[in-house]
Order: C-alpha cells, then sequence, then structure tokens
C-alpha cells in the first residue's frame, strides 16, 4: 500500500467524530402521505358495516377486550427521523405548522428520534420540520420541511391524558350533505371522579396537567355540562376545570327514560343548552360517557340530519372503554321511531320528538344554524309545528265563560288499600296535553291537544253556548260526528261524547259557530272514538288467605293469581318468560309478589349482605310508586334472597317490614316477597313494574316496558286490590 495514503488514513481513524459532518433526514410520515391517528383496531371498526359489527359485538370475549386491551384512546400520529452525528450534545425540536412557512407553529422538544402527537384535525393538511439543536456554538442542523394530511374519518377521537372516552361529535355528514364542523361539540367520560363519601364533598380531577392543556386549550372548553346525579356530583357548583368554564349540572336520563314524559322534559332542558351560541363549545358528559352521555349524543346527532346507522356507530364506538352493544343503540331508533311514521328519517323523529317536549321550532333551527350554518331549508315536521302555530295566532280572544275542556275517564273505581279510600282514575292527562286553547274574533273556540304520554288521553268539552257547532281537527282536516253519528253538534251533544286522543297523536279541536263553518276548510269527517277498559294497562292484585313465603310458589294465593309474563325490554314476547303474579290479603294490607324465572345456568352470587349491587346478579327489581307522584322506590332480591332497597337512586333507604324467601334448583329459581303497605303512606293507589336481570348472559325482562331504564317512572303500572 502506499505510504502516503496510509498515513492519511491512520489520521483519519483517529479525527474526533464531531469533525465529521452530522446529518437529519425525515423517516415518517411520507412526503404528503395521508395518515391516520386511529388504532388498527379502530379504523376496521368504523371500516366494517354495521352487519359486520354486529356480527362481532355478538361474540363476548371480543366484546369484552376491546374495553379492556384496546382502551378508547387513538394512537396519534408518529413522527420520526434519522440523526447521524454528535448525539451526546445535542437535543432535539420538532416545529409543526400550518404551512411550508411552518405558520402558527408549535414546538416540542421530545427525547427521542420520534414523537406521537395527538389531536390533530382530521382532513388538515400539516408541515413539520425536526431539528438538532447543539449544546456549544454550532449552528442547528435541520430536515427538510415536510407534510402529511390527516386521515379525514369521522369520528374524531382526542387523546386527553386520564380521561377516557373522548370524542367530538365533528366530522359526520349531516342535513344536505353539510359536514359537521369540528371543535362545537364533544362528548366524554367525567372530568373528575364521582364523590365517594355519600355526596358530600366532590370527585378529585381525573385529568393531569397534560389534560388539562386539552381540555382548555386544544378543545378551547367553555361550557362543561355534567349529565350525573347530585349524589355523584356532590352538588358541585364550580367546574373540574376552574370558574373560567360555566359548568351546568342536569341530571339525567337515559335509554328508554328518555322517550318518558319526564324524560322529554329533561332532554329538552339539556337542548336548549345547545341553543345559546354563547355556551360553545361544549363537553358533555356523565361518569363513563356511555349510557346518559351516549344517549344525548344520539339525539343531537339525530336532530343535525346524521344517517340512522352513524348515531348507532357513534354510540357502540364507547366499546373501546366499555362495552356498549347494538342492542342499546337499538332502543334509540326504536324510541323515535313511535314519534313519526314509519318510513321517516331519524331527524324527522328527533324533530317531532323535541316538539312533542315544548321545544319550539326555532330553537331546532337555531341550534342547526349554529352548527351546520345558515339557510337550511324547513323540514316538513317543522314547516308542520309552524302551520299549526300560525293557525293558533287565528284564536287570540280568551275562551267564553263556561267554555272549556276537562278531562274525562274511563275508569274510575274505589277500593281500600292499607285501611285507606283510594279511587284509581284512568286514564290521567300527560302534562302539557292541552298546549293552548283560545277563541277567534267570530266566536270559534279551538284546543290545541298534544298526547305525549303511553295511554290514551279522554277529554270532554263544554261549549260556548247553546247553538248549533261543527266540530273539527284542523291538523288533520278531519271533521267530527257526535256519539251518535250526528253533526253538527248540539250543546246536548257535547254532554254525551268524549273525545280521545291516541298516544302520539295531536290534535286542535274546533269548535265552530254553525254559520261560520265556511271559513274552515275539513274532509271527510268520523265519529268520536270510545275507549274502553281493555284498552288500559292495570294489574289487579286479588284478596287471598296470606301466602307461606317460602319460595315454593305452591299457595292458594299463586295458583289463583293472574300470571304476568315479562317480556324483552322493548316489549317482544319471549319464549318461556319469566312469570311475575300479584295478591293481596282480604284487608289489603299487604302486597304479596312472585316470581318464577327460568334459568338454567345461574350466576354464582356474590352479594350476600344488604344493599349491594344485586343488579349484577340473577335478581328480580321490583319498582313501587303511587299515582300521580313522581317518587318511587326500588327493591331488589336475588336468587340467594339478598335484599337491595332504595328509594329512587338512594340506597341509604331501607323498607321497616318485609319478608322474602327464594328457590333454586337446576333450571329455575323462584321468590317470594311480602310488603305490609302501611309503611310507603300511600294516599293513591299503587303503581308497578316487575324486572329481572339473567346473568351471566345480561339479559334483562320487564313487566312493562322500559327499553332498558328499568327505572322509568312512566312504565309503572296501576295496580287495582280486589
Amino acid at each position: 500500500m502506499n505510504i502516503r495514503l496510509l498515513s492519511f488514513l491512520c489520521v483519519a481513524s483517529m479525527t474526533p467524530m464531531f469533525l465529521c459532518a452530522d446529518s437529519i433526514q425525515v423517516v415518517s410520515p411520507k412526503e404528503a402521505s395521508i395518515v391516520s391517528p386511529l388504532k388498527p383496531s379502530q379504523r376496521m371498526f368504523i371500516m366494517m358495516t354495521e352487519q359486520q359489527r354486529r356480527k362481532i359485538l355478538e361474540d363476548t370475549s371480543f366484546f369484552n377486550d376491546l374495553g379492556s386491551l384496546e382502551k378508547s384512546y387513538p394512537a396519534g400520529i408518529e413522527l420520526s427521523w434519522k440523526f447521524v452525528g454528535d448525539r451526546a450534545h445535542c437535543h432535539y425540536e420538532v416545529i409543526i405548522g400550518d404551512s411550508e412557512e411552518l405558520a402558527n407553529p408549535t414546538v416540542i422538544k421530545p427525547p427521542h428520534s420520534k414523537h406521537r402527537i395527538h389531536n390533530l384535525l382530521p382532513g388538515k393538511k400539516y408541515y413539520w420540520q425536526a431539528r438538532a439543536i447543539y449544546n456549544d456554538n454550532r449552528p442547528p442542523i435541520e430536515t427538510k420541511v415536510s407534510s402529511f394530511i390527516v386521515a379525514d374519518t369521522a369520528p374524531h377521537i382526542l387523546n386527553v391524558p386520564n380521561v377516557d372516552n373522548v370524542r367530538d361529535l365533528g366530522g359526520w355528514t349531516g342535513l344536505e350533505g353539510r359536514k359537521i364542523p369540528m371543535g362545537l361539540i364533544y362528548r366524554s367520560s367525567g372530568l373528575n371522579n364521582n364523590s365517594t363519601d355519600g355526596g358530600k364533598t366532590p370527585g378529585v380531577p381525573r385529568f393531569n396537567d397534560e389534560g388539562r392543556d386539552v381540555l382548555m386549550n386544544v378543545m378551547k372548553i367553555k361550557t362543561e355540562l355534567d349529565l350525573r346525579t347530585t349524589l355523584e356530583t356532590a352538588s358541585m357548583k364550580v367546574s373540574p376545570l376552574g370558574e373560567q368554564v360555566k359548568y351546568i349540572n342536569i341530571s339525567t336520563t337515559a335509554y328508554g327514560g328518555m322517550f318518558t314524559e319526564f324524560g322529554r322534559k329533561n332532554f329538552a332542558m339539556l337542548f336548549r343548552i345547545f341553543t345559546k351560541p354563547e355556551n360553545y363549545p361544549i363537553d358533555f358528559h356523565c361518569i363513563a360517557g356511555a349510557d346518559r352521555t351516549g344517549s344525548l349524543s344520539f339525539l343531537l346527532l339525530s336532530i343535525l340530519g346524521v344517517s340512522e346507522e352513524n348515531a348507532r356507530l357513534d354510540y357502540v364506538l364507547t366499546s373501546f372503554f366499555l362495552p356498549r352493544g347494538y342492542n342499546n343503540a337499538d332502543i334509540f331508533s326504536k324510541g323515535f321511531r313511535a314519534f313519526g311514521g314509519k318510513d321517516e328519517p331519524l331527524y324527522s323523529l328527533a324533530e317531532r320528538y323535541l316538539l312533542s317536549a315544548g321545544i319550539t321550532a326555532q330553537e331546532i333551527v337555531t341550534f342547526r344554524e349554529i352548527v351546520l350554518g345558515p339557510g337550511l331549508k324547513l323540514t316538513p315536521a317543522l314547516k308542520e309545528h309552524l302551520e299549526i302555530t300560525e293557525q293558533m295566532a287565528k284564536f287570540t280572544e280568551p275562551l267564553p265563560q263556561g267554555c272549556s275542556i276537562e278531562q274525562a275517564f274511563s275508569v274510575n273505581e274505589k277500593f281500600v288499600q292499607a285501611g285507606k279510600n283510594v279511587r284509581l282514575r284512568m286514564p290521567a292527562w300527560p302534562s302539557q296535553f292541552v298546549r293552548k286553547t283560545g277563541c277567534s274574533k267570530d266566536g270559534a273556540v279551538a284546543f290545541y291537544l298534544v298526547n305525549s304520554g303511553r295511554l290514551p288521553a279522554i277529554a270532554k268539552i263544554n261549549p260556548p253556548g247553546d247553538g248549533k257547532f261543527f266540530v273539527g281537527d284542523i291538523i288533520s282536516k278531519t271533521s267530527f260526528s257526535d256519539k251518535q253519528g250526528v253533526s253538527p253538534w248540539s250543546a246536548a251533544s257535547f254532554k254525551n261524547s268524549l273525545l280521545t286522543v291516541m298516544p302520539g297523536e295531536q290534535m286542535i279541536i274546533a269548535v265552530i259557530p254553525y254559520g261560520l263553518t265556511g271559513q274552515f276548510s275539513f274532509g271527510t269527517g268520523k265519529s268520536m272514538q270510545n275507549i274502553t277498559y281493555d284498552t288500559l294497562q292495570m294489574l289487579t292484585a286479588k284478596s287471598s288467605q296470606s301466602p307461606t313465603i317460602d319460595g315454593m310458589l305452591n299457595d292458594a294465593a299463586w295458583l289463583n293469581a293472574t300470571e304476568l309474563p315479562l317480556c324483552e325490554i322493548d316489549g317482544t314476547p319471549v319464549q318461556n318468560p319469566p312469570i311475575a303474579k300479584l295478591a293481596t290479603d282480604a284487608e289489603h294490607n299487604n302486597l304479596f309478589i312472585s316470581l318464577f324465572m327460568p334459568d338454567n345456568t345461574l350466576c354464582g352470587q356474590k352479594h350476600k349482605n344488604r344493599d349491594r349491587a344485586l343488579w349484577e346478579e340473577d335478581s328480580c327489581e321490583i319498582f313501587i310508586s303511587q299515582a300521580g307522584h313522581d317518587t318511587y322506590y326500588q327493591i331488589i332480591v336475588n336468587s340467594e334472597g339478598s335484599i337491595y332497597d332504595g328509594k329512587k337512586n338512594d340506597g341509604k333507604w331501607d323498607l321497616k317490614d318485609y319478608n322474602v324467601a327464594t328457590k333454586r334448583d337446576k333450571n329455575a329459581w323462584t321468590m317470594e316477597l311480602a310488603l305490609p303497605l302501611a309503611q310507603f303512606n300511600f294516599d293513591e293507589p299503587i303503581e308497578i313494574n316487575i324486572c329481572a336481570n339473567d346473568n351471566p348472559h345480561t339479559k334483562l325482562f320487564n313487566l312493562n316496558t322500559t327499553n332498558g331504564t328499568f327505572h322509568s317512572r312512566n312504565s309503572m303500572l296501576p295496580v287495582i286490590l280486589k
């Protein structure tokens, strides 16, 4: 070898490394590539058809693994680069911006040559550069500015450290093909834990400093809408994020409960928060962000025109945190379907739902304009509502003296209950049944009636005088003949004819002096509907000798009692159903309840003590109240005879007196319960619902349909003691 070359190689091999040229270059993402921040499992789940998702969620082990192994957090987007050189004497900086000039930069100082970034906006192009910054006087070196596009996939799942199940409701396609913008409405799990001392002290915040930064500076939350009970929140008044965030706490029902009379009022209050521009951006949550949060999310997405399939998908995505399947999501679809025709789109059904709850067409329009922008066409349901408003505007005068509408009953029965005389009158009007009344300047009167209840509503009209009248429904443009099939009506006709408004029906009943009929347009007439005793849902507890409470169900009281088969939560009959029975003693002082529960896979009953979570086991849940009152009591008995008793959701309330017994064999278990009624101090007839939990299959049954919300006050049925 040449001596000079050999000498050069020897000297070069001893040259310090820092004298060599360092280099840095981008590894990933590739230039202008489209990258997803979601985990592969999340992406695949979203890309599946609904039929495929339904099938895989039937696999219990897979269903449970989504939450326990996959988790709800997204993967983020990994930025990586290769550095060759003096690593011991430099640190890295990554700059992310909106343009090649790195405008509006975010600067990050990662410890290694890769960094995972979260919460970038789907559909947006980002530019970035990695730099090596030396600790001495050497100038930094940097990669070329590179770019990538965040995959435009809905929903936008966010990463908030220590806060699970955070999603942006933006990204979905809504009415008229408009895309819901991101950054306005978020859903999440609780921002702080539930109270752990019985509602005395609020739970501690869940987020850390990084999570707080995301909530305040990325999501820019202005309003926190907390759907938990005051027992869970300890009646706190300030957001865990501080006083700069408006805190609103409205305890909320879920699932089938949102379709009850109480539920509609409840969700109307919630909806109005979203009609005020100053409240945005809004984050709403319960504790898990699953049930109450999922119910409100389904309503908001529906009103914005998101497809029914995507609204259900938004719900079941919670399975990456807690198992939530399509059986629950279908409750929403079925519940909304009751408010309109079978071919109406979901947004129209949601409109009718809110209108029935007292929300105005303008409030719905305002919400849509805040989120989707102005210029949307009026939908048929909103046009109809505005036409009703316009029609009622003709009746601006007060009703004439003696003219009125009053409640009528097809059942009016007296009986003794725990030593008190009580009267059962059915059906009762739902709240806000009579929305508006008025008289025109010409003397015609109108009654705007909306039946938002589950039973028919019956009314008797007292006419505005003694003449002859034309009676019709302005909405359906239908004329009515009286009970005898006669029109026009005389004053006597009104005394003998009752008006029936069926569940979900609305009418503007006009009573028009006969000479003015030309001012109104009506079609073919029909007779007034009559309602029979059999139309109403009532239970009867027959008097007999008190049964022996031993769990055997072989006493005369049970042999003579009416069988009450339980059904699925949506009302679907089941083969070999659980059978409940009711009985009372001769003096009507006690209510006896029995349940026969077919079950050949009894789960192990881990709860032996009182007031434990018996709903997690094979158990019977009894809900009891009195007519016309919101307060109710919950009693749960598991197959071992352990008991939970509470007042509404308060497990601290206890029965003063009861007797319970159960029996188990390989194919079934049975329960008997004796409840002395005096301890409830009811002044009105009993109302009751009986439900059952079959575990470990998580099968739910009810006597009267609850759609999964066993605590539904509207699902309790009156009981006549005979």
